[in-house]
């Protein structure tokens, strides 16, 4: 049977808006960087409403690191758990790409066994379409953000 440590990775996480998507005066979806709220920080989960408000569409960084996980041997697998983000994503650890979050998908798995250094950078890029509108009965409420916890598997 296989045994399955858990690591939440709560915590102060950074935040870093990327860009707004905002729809100019003729009907169309542009990309804005100026005038974007500032980087701070936040705890995870958390609906970046109350930090960003709650009409911010656009592209946010969430930024955490964190140390190696000690123990591990040749056999282990360590798995990156994204519980649920508002709308897609994607992962980074240590500036590699590792995959991405389908819209409003819940407990999204990412091996990362090969990426892990003894100090770790993870990025959670995630985005909310400024067409998105709330979908409660598949658990994609608004305004957006990383709303699920993170964690590591340790199998």
């Amino acid at each position: 049977m296989d045994s399955i440590h858990t690591i939440r990775l709560r915590g102060p996480w950074r935040y870093e808006p990327l860009f707004r998507i905002i729809r100019t005066p003729a009907g169309e979806l542009v990309e804005q960087t100026c005038g974007m709220p500032p980087p701070g920080r936040v705890e995870i989960p958390s609906d970046w409403g109350n930090i960003l408000g709650t009409d911010f569409r656009g592209r946010v960084r969430f930024r955490r690191r964190f140390h190696c996980p000690t123990g591990l041997t040749r056999e282990s697998v360590v798995k990156l758990v994204v519980q649920q983000v508002a709308d897609f994503g994607f992962v980074e650890l240590n500036g590699k790409r590792v995959g991405d979050i389908p819209p409003c998908a819940v407990g999204t798995r990412f091996q990362i066994t090969r990426y892990l250094s003894a100090s770790n950078d993870l990025s959670v890029v995630v985005e909310r379409a400024a067409e998105s509108t709330p979908d409660r009965a598949i658990g994609c409420p608004q305004p957006g953000g990383l709303i699920g916890d993170v964690f590591l598997e340790i199998h």
